[in-house]
Parts: structure tokens; sequence; C-alpha cells
């Protein structure tokens, strides 16, 4: 088999172990030619010297040649979507960050009681270093199953993957493969738990370059349950163009029987989530009913001073960061800000409070 008919992710795999073309070609003449070319397949040694290939189970059980109707996969939903891209998560093999294909039926999330993290972490640059670094330590001390940040960027992605807490996760990035155009930032998720599925769709209606991004995740006891993040239309006036881009969204979860949705809305009203409705419930309204209404401001100039100079020192109140879910299927148990504090004298980790969920299915 020549070099040339092998398929780009796997030589990226070879190339980066840093083999002599000796050492490549050994590689892959032991490989059958019909061998799936999965980067865990492939184990460096002790002293990075070499990579060697183990034959999954799944790539060295023999057909009988007969049809089985179990072995038609119906656990993908999304990949067959035209209005959805796949992507392969990354995740972090023990010493560099590689693609993972989907994951077999038999990897399951073990646990029913779940947290989530959503967060706009802000592009700005003011003391962006040290803004991602205290980031990880709320990471760290919060530890949840599922992550959603927004509007990070090329060199933030780089700043969160780096970090150690973040190689216990699976990652829709690493290159910033699906951040917006030009403005040059997106959203992300982590899981700790594999995707079966993981991809994006790119908002009909948008002229900021925003997308959905979402994975599924089989759980123990069989269902699938589907993560997803967004960061909708910014602007003040862009309220029609939300009102779209969340419709989209919706029709995309349509067939999804557990759900949870959450990012940054730029709600002006309160009542823009009725593309969502009824089949998803806002989990700050269902789990803090009785609590003021100015505690559950994610977006607040007169507590975070990095929010009043980002918005021009205008002053704005708004619970602009909410969380959506399936309440039929899914049971939502609490809900808090989180990062309302400085780190030091006038920074925070960003503009906006990040929001902290636990649930149960």
């Amino acid at each position: 088999q020549t070099m040339s008919q092998v398929d780009g992710g796997f030589m990226k795999v070879l190339n980066a172990a840093g083999l002599s073309q000796s050492q490549k070609d050994e590689i892959l003449n032991q490989s059958p030619s019909n061998i799936d070319r999965d980067p865990s397949n492939f184990s460096m040694s002790s002293d990075s010297s070499y990579l060697s290939y183990t034959e999954s189970s799944e790539s060295s059980s023999e057909s009988d040649g007969f049809y089985h109707p179990e072995d038609e996969d119906s656990s993908y939903y999304f990949k067959y979507n035209p209005d959805v891209t796949i992507h392969d998560p990354w995740w972090w093999n023990g010493f560099r960050w590689i693609k993972s294909e989907s994951v077999e039926l038999s990897r399951t999330m073990p646990k029913k009681e779940f947290s989530v993290l959503s967060w706009n972490i802000w592009f700005g640059n003011l003391m962006k270093k040290e803004r991602m670094k205290q980031l990880g330590k709320v990471v760290r001390e919060k530890n949840p199953d599922f992550i959603a940040f927004q509007e990070v960027t090329a060199d933030i992605i780089n700043m969160i993957l780096s970090q150690n807490w973040a190689k216990t996760y699976y990652s829709s990035e690493l290159y910033g493969e699906t951040l917006a155009g030009n403005f040059g930032y997106g959203v992300m998720i982590l899981s700790k738990y594999k995707f079966r599925e993981l991809g994006s769709s790119d908002f009909e209606v948008t002229q900021m370059g925003r997308k959905a991004v979402f994975g599924t995740i089989i759980c123990e006891n069989g269902p699938q349950l589907t993560f997803g993040t967004f960061h909708l239309e910014s602007n003040p006036q862009d309220d029609n163009e939300r009102k779209i881009q969340l419709e989209q969204y919706y029709k995309l979860m349509e067939e999804r029987d557990m759900v949870i949705i959450c990012g940054d809305t730029n709600f002006i009203r309160d009542n823009e989530d009725e593309p969502l409705l009824p089949r998803f419930q806002d989990v700050w309204k269902e789990v803090n009913p009785g609590l003021p209404e100015e505690e559950s401001y994610s977006y607040n100039t007169d507590i975070n001073k990095m929010a009043l100079n980002s918005h021009n020192n205008r002053i704005r109140t708004a619970r602009l960061d909410r969380c959506f879910y399936t309440k039929n299927t899914i049971t939502a148990n609490t809900m808090e800000l989180i990062g309302t504090e400085p780190f030091s004298e006038d920074y925070w980790i960003s503009d906006h409070f990040g929001i902290y969920m636990t649930f149960e299915i």
C-alpha cells in the first residue's frame, strides 16, 4: 500500500509522531489494507520512539456474509441531515490532541445526574491569558460534565486546551475550524463522554457568521442526550434574526428526545424564546421562580466593570445567557450564576457571568 493511498487524518498522526520515513513505511506495510485507520488503534512507545498498531476487535471480526438487520445502525441522526456538517471530536490521547471517530455503542454516560456549564468568555484581548487561567480554576472547581463556550477565538481555544483539566474532555474544536469567518470567533462544546455524533449547522439568517454546534452522547439506559450551544445575533434590532435562528435550532432538534441547549441569547425581551416553547423550557424559570429578577442577570454593568467598559460605559442589566431543556424527558435541579466576583481589582473572567446547571434523567 502506497503512501498516497492513506487518508490524510492517519498521515497526520504518523507525521505528528516524528517518525522517520522508514518507520512510517514499516507501519504501513505491517497494517492490513482493509483496517480502520482510527488513531486510537495506534499507541506510542514509552520513549516515543515508535508507533505500534493494534487491530481493534471491531475491525478484526469477520462477516459471515449474511445481512443482519441489527447491523443497520439507527443510532445516527445528524449525519443524514443535509443541513448539518459532521465533525470528528478531538481528544487527548496522553501526549497530543487527535481526532476521534464516532464512539461504539457500548460507550455510555454512566450517570443519571450531571452538570452543565455555559459561558460567553469574551474574545477581548484585555488580560486574556490571565482570564483563561482563572476560567480554568472555576472549571476545575465545578467539574461540569458538559461545557459550552461562546466567543472563543483560535488563541483562546489553544489557551483552554493547553490546561490539564481540558485533557479530560472531548472537544468540538482544536484549530478553530468552525469559527465564524471574518468575525474570528465562535462557539465550542466539551464533553466528559465521547460524542456519538458531533455536528454544526450554519444559521440561514445571520450577518455575523453565527451557527449551532451540538453533539449526541449515549446514556447508560439507552436514550441519547443531545447537548448544544449557540450565540444568537447580537444587535438589539436583530430580534427577527434571533427568532429565525431559534426556529432553525428547534427544527434541528425536532426528532431528538432529550435535548439541552444553552448559550448567549442576546435577548432584549423575555418572550423572545417563544420559538422554543412549549417543548423547551427555560431552566432559570423552572428552578428559581421565586428569586428576584436581578439575581438572574448574567450581563450586569452595575457589578461587572469589564461589562461596563465593553459596553462603552452604557448601563445594561439582562439575563442574556440561558439554558433550555426538554422538560418532559429531563429534570432540571439547580441553576446559578458563576464568575460574579473579580479575580483582581476591576478584572473579571469575562464581561458575562457564567451559568451552571444540574440535571438528571
